[in-house]
Order: C-alpha cells, then sequence, then structure tokens
C-alpha cells in the first residue's frame, strides 16, 4: 500500500490527480489513515460528479472519464459501508469542527453528512447537515429537504417535521415555501 501511495503521489497531479483520488481513497482506507482519507473523499466528491446509483452518468462523458468515475462511486460505497471507517471519519470531522478556530467548513460539512446518510447513520448525517445549515447565512433549500427526506425514509417524521419547520421560518426560503 505505501509503495501504491508512492506511486500516486508522485506522479503528475500529485493527490489532485483524479486517478490518484480514487486509487488513495482505497489506499487511505485501508489503512485507516482517517485525516488523509477524508482529505481525499473531499477532494474527490467535490472534482468527480456524483450522480445518484439510479442516475445515467451524462452521455457526453468519455469512457475513461465513466470508468474513472465509477471507480470513485465504488470507492465511496466501499468507504460507507465499513462501519469502522465511517466512525473514524464522523470522528475526524468532529475533530475539525471542535478547533479553535473550528477546521470544518461548509462544504466538508455537507459532504460528511451526505456520506452519513449513504452510511445509514442518521444521527450523524442530521448534526453534520444542521451543522452546514447554520454555517449558511442562506442555506440552499436543497440542504433541508435532503436531510427531511431520509428523515422520512428513515420514519422519523417528529425530526423531518422540525427541520421542515425550520426551513420554512428562514426568511431567505420564502420562494421555496411550497417545496
Amino acid at each position: 500500500l505505501d509503495e501504491a501511495k508512492d506511486t500516486y503521489l508522485k506522479g503528475p497531479g500529485g493527490n489532485r490527480d483524479p486517478r490518484a483520488i480514487v486509487g488513495l481513497t482505497d489506499i487511505y482506507r485501508k489503512q485507516k489513515n482517517f485525516d488523509e482519507l477524508f482529505s481525499v473523499l473531499m477532494r474527490g466528491m467535490q472534482i468527480l460528479p456524483q450522480p445518484d446509483e439510479d442516475e445515467e452518468l451524462p452521455a457526453s462523458l468519455d469512457e475513461d472519464s465513466r470508468r474513472l468515475i465509477e471507480q470513485f462511486r465504488a470507492a465511496v460505497k466501499a468507504v460507507t459501508t465499513d462501519m469502522e471507517t465511517m466512525a473514524g471519519l464522523v470522528s475526524y470531522a468532529r475533530g475539525l469542527q471542535k478547533t479553535d478556530p473550528p477546521k470544518l467548513e461548509f462544504l466538508p460539512a455537507y459532504l460528511t453528512g451526505k456520506l452519513c446518510i449513504d452510511a445509514d447513520r442518521t444521527d450523524d448525517a442530521v448534526e453534520f447537515y444542521k451543522l452546514a445549515i447554520s454555517m449558511q447565512n442562506n442555506p440552499p433549500g436543497q440542504l433541508y429537504r435532503e436531510i427531511s427526506a431520509h428523515l422520512l425514509d428513515k420514519d422519523k417524521y417528529q425530526e423531518a417535521i422540525e427541520i421542515l419547520d425550520e426551513a420554512i421560518q428562514h426568511p431567505t426560503l420564502e420562494q421555496q415555501k411550497w417545496m
């Protein structure tokens, strides 16, 4: 694993190359290196399109890009199905938030929430979605919709109602109340 990691890191683009991101995700997961895994996952989730599993990839993508996105999707699934890895990532993200000043920014908080949804860690997902929402003066209505939809899927109706009530009361979401 160390030799493979060195090969990825010494290649063109280093840890910013999408191919390296895919490979490093698997390596860091297997090594239980949660800080590096968190970093590479956040980078990958930002630069590699992540449609839902049932969504088709855009037809305009070339075969190499399709394969790379599928490989990253599989690497993310391996992360979200590994309970120990998810516990390590959640713990690492919480640690970032507890520093003074907090080092967990909006996008990583949101993406951690999404990973928690995929891992069926509902309480953690709610925590990170609420954190992401609190970091925005004008939070996107999408955040409220995503976490409330997950809560409804898990039959946690009261929690979903509370989140949707908060969204309805938010002054910047006036135009989205109907949703």
